[in-house]
């Protein structure tokens, strides 16, 4: 027989455990209970333990539910990775980023590096490191922009036995190819070309045949090159040009 008075079976079934430690030790300790149980868990997360809530009034992040708030929720790592992410559903990924806002500006995705890569992907198996896709009209399943003040490079693509680059379909270079117009009777013109040098490289074509006229040269230089005919056009002649560096 007891003398701590404990619960009778009775008792453990028509009422809760904590209304019979109230009736037994009276509210005020359990109001001790509960804060001497705050500073434990608070010395938990000072000590690198895991807590289950957050030690303020946030609320906590649940599994399986979509948790939402106005700021932002940051996870970090000294030593590892900052957050890890793993699917083995196909057609689901690891980490998956999703841009809602109506106006532009936004990223799904958005990677920041001082030395490194903002985002690196590697393809093991049979997948690719990086994949894009875009299903609107005008848009770009890749888009790369180069500010850098000295000159950088938007993309840059390597192999050591494949193909760098590998292109189905047209390719376009807007400001490093286009179409000029030769005046009749003048053998030799000067194209604009903004950024090239004299050590870039001219290819030039003829697209419409004039007889006994063909292009001598294309002559690089600074911001602009040469383009010279065999001869004088009889009428306007029309030439198709692209320059690589």
């Amino acid at each position: 027989m007891s003398d701590r008075n404990e619960p009778s079976g009775g008792e453990r079934a028509g009422h809760s455990l904590t209304a019979w430690a109230r009736r037994r030790y009276g509210r005020r300790a359990l109001f001790i209970g509960a804060a001497a149980a705050s500073a434990g868990l608070a010395a938990d997360m000072v000590a690198g333990g895991a807590a289950e809530a957050a030690p303020d009034a946030a609320k906590p992040v649940l599994l399986g539910k979509q948790n939402v708030t106005s700021g932002a929720t940051s996870v970090g790592s000294t030593n590892s990775n900052g957050i890890e992410g793993h699917t083995h559903t196909t057609g689901k990924s690891g980490v998956a980023g999703l841009d809602f806002n109506k106006a532009k500006g936004s990223q799904g995705v958005y990677g920041q590096t001082n030395h490194g890569n903002g985002v690196f992907g590697i393809g093991i198996g049979g997948g690719n490191g990086v994949g894009a896709h875009s299903n609107t009209s005008g848009f770009n399943a890749l888009f790369a922009v180069d500010s850098a003040k000295s000159g950088g490079t938007a993309v840059l693509a390597q192999s050591k036995h494949g193909l760098a680059l590998h292109a189905e379909g047209k390719v376009k270079m807007s400001t490093a190819s286009g179409l000029h117009m030769v005046p009749g009777g003048q053998r030799s013109v000067s194209i604009q070309v903004p950024g090239m040098s004299a050590s870039s490289k001219v290819f030039a074509s003829i697209q419409q045949a004039q007889s006994g006229v063909h292009i001598e040269g294309a002559e690089p230089g600074e911001e602009s090159f040469t383009l010279t005919l065999s001869k004088h056009p009889a009428e306007p002649l029309r030439v198709a040009w692209f320059v690589l560096e």
